[in-house]
């Protein structure tokens, strides 16, 4: 998006950005600045004479935002270009205290450490949570340094869910070779290549990097809480913003995975970002922790079907994920794991953390085995092995599939299981296990409505596939109840069907929010994005007129129920739209909490 993409009649007057920098810049002042502070030096004087970086950030968030108000809140001692994570910390919660004094609006940080997969904690988490409660939007630049790492990922300060971590595009809508971004993380992008900004001498300097993203998002921020304040009489909450962003921008479609051979765009002023080290022990980066039984990712109840799981393994640094899982009835589980750049073990434990099947193989090859096993809470965990391997990370496929048919006794086993890798070489998994002998199949659920709806656990980021079957006027409707703990895109996908049947969805309370229908044996698809809460899905028979096979009228159909959160897709910012898409739709915000 170009920085004037908006030229309406909105320009963030009453609101404030906040930048969290190197400070005023004597080159590049910036209008409009009601507040400064130094807490690198901890004094009032936040003038930074060896550093234009923060001034060039506010310049261009002031470009998108021309009737903006700045604070510059400077985190790095003059010459330096390293901050400490606790005058940062110190800045933020600045932010949290002042929020209403200056009508903050959106915080700006364009500053970077590293490249993380999942989300990473660290001294400021609390204050971005507590920033995220007060609806203030929070940007954080994703970082520049794609072709220093192998895997895509993220700066490690934008990777929380408080915060809205942006790429950078270059003029065509693509991303640049020099940005950081990952399919769960990136959560928008914006122009960050041979950006124009001025100095106090009226010469144009070309400058690139997602330092000059980020800000792009946050003066989107102040138009549209502006347009939001006259048109809805309150502002958006940041979840509502983000949505709106990612509804109405422009898809990215045109990106490779990074495979570290790509090299940096060089420019006038190419930004590298301020790096922001560790320089004590108190200030270190932490990476959410799974790799131990006791902070195990909780995925919920497993029922009939495949709960599919992707993640990564790296050697010595996060080399263990562990999942826990529940059963409510004796099951037969199907563990597979496959998609493996390296050696990668796959262990199921009780829940007492006995080993129950220690599954393994030599080489980056897939490991699958079926347990038995009776009602109750278990542990799968994915582990690298730390011997010969051929990769030092490894992402990978984890599915456990569910299948409650009838089930045949089993005892003291050893299990083989064979997989043939890219390369066609075969490889042979051995090993043992001890499982609980089992007796007769389980019963039929009462599933036909809401309040006795199977549960299904919580949604993540992959597919839920069910399989089961509708049957006219005897068991005409199925329905499973599933919560997600954030805003999500859930694909619903009703398939194979023999008659007809409707697919529905409901909230919480059991008000309809989606009736999905079509005339015949046709699969229906829809999606929906859903706020954090318990659902129900509904598969319904339709009693009407139904299928006939050119024989007999089919009054039964089986079926596959797959409902998917699909990883965050690529989106460029268009504020004009977003600005549209807000005149026209009032009503979808009416409803909601004023700030």
């Amino acid at each position: 998006m170009a920085l004037d993409n908006y030229t309406g009649k909105y320009t963030g007057a009453g609101q404030t950005i906040v930048i969290i920098d190197q400070g005023i810049s004597t080159s590049y002042t910036n209008s409009n600045v009601v507040y400064s502070y130094d807490f690198a030096d901890n004094d009032s004087n936040a003038v930074n004479s060896g550093g234009n970086h923060g001034g060039m950030v506010a310049n261009v968030a002031q470009q998108v935002a021309s009737g903006v108000k700045i604070i510059h809140l400077k985190v790095f001692s003059d010459g330096s270009s390293g901050a400490y994570f606790s005058d940062i910390e110190e800045a933020l919660q600045w932010v949290v205290n002042n929020t209403n004094t200056y009508n903050i609006t959106a915080v700006n940080m364009s500053l970077v450490s590293g490249n993380v997969q999942t989300p990473s904690v660290w001294l400021g988490s609390d204050e971005y949570q507590a920033l995220d409660d007060k609806g203030v939007i929070v940007t954080v630049a994703s970082g520049n340094s794609k072709a220093s790492y192998a895997t895509d990922g993220v700066n490690c300060l934008s990777s929380s869910e408080s915060v809205i971590s942006v790429s950078a595009t270059d003029i065509n809508g693509d991303f640049t070779n020099f940005s950081q971004q990952h399919k769960d993380l990136t959560d928008v992008a914006s122009l960050g290549k041979n950006v124009n900004v001025i100095d106090d001498s009226g010469v144009v300097h070309s400058i690139s990097g997602t330092s000059f993203s980020a800000p792009t998002i946050a003066g989107a921020a102040a138009i549209l809480q502006e347009a939001a304040i006259d048109l809805l009489g309150h502002k958006l909450t940041d979840e509502e913003f983000l949505d709106l962003i990612q509804k109405t921008g422009d898809k990215v479609t045109n990106y490779t995975i990074n495979d570290g051979t790509s090299t940096a765009v060089s420019s006038n002023y190419f930004d590298k970002d301020v790096l922001v080290d560790a320089l004590s022990m108190s200030d270190t980066i932490t990476t959410i922790n799974d790799g131990t039984i006791a902070t195990a990712q909780k995925i919920g109840v497993l029922t009939t079907g495949t709960k599919l799981l992707t993640d990564s393994v790296t050697k010595s640094i996060d080399d263990k994920d562990f999942y826990q899982f529940e059963l409510t009835k004796e099951s037969s589980v199907d563990f597979l794991l496959s998609g493996l750049d390296s050696d990668i073990d796959l262990n199921l434990y009780d829940g007492n953390g006995k080993a129950i099947h220690q599954g393994w193989a030599w080489g980056s090859v897939d490991i699958a085995y079926q347990e038995t096993l009776a009602a109750g809470t278990y542990y799968v965990g994915v582990d690298y092995y730390d011997g010969v391997n051929q990769a030092d990370s490894s992402t990978y496929n984890l599915s456990l599939t569910v299948d409650n048919g009838a089930l045949t006794p089993t005892s003291t086993s050893t299990s083989t299981s064979t997989s043939t890798s890219t390369s066609t070489s075969t490889s042979t998994s051995t090993s043992t296990s001890t499982s609980t002998p089992t007796s007769t199949p389980t019963s039929t659920p009462d599933d036909g409505k809401i309040a006795t709806a199977q549960k299904i656990g919580v949604l993540t980021t992959g597919t839920k596939l069910l399989t089961d079957s509708v049957t006219k006027s005897i068991d005409d409707k199925d329905f499973y109840q599933f919560e997600l703990t954030k805003e999500s895109s859930v694909d619903f996908l009703l398939s194979n069907l023999d008659s007809d049947i409707d697919l529905n969805l409901y909230d919480g309370n059991g008000k309809a929010i989606h009736e999905g229908w079509a005339w015949g044996s046709v699969d229906i698809a829809y999606q929906e994005t859903l706020a954090a809460g318990t659902y129900y899905v509904g598969v319904d028979y339709y009693d009407g007129y139904n299928y006939y096979d050119g024989v007999n009228q089919v009054d039964s159909s089986a079926y596959n129920l797959s409902l998917t959160i699909a990883p965050v897709g690529y989106t460029e910012i268009n504020l004009a739209n977003a600005v549209a898409y807000l005149e026209t739709h009032q009503n979808e915000y009416n409803d909601q909490i004023v700030l």
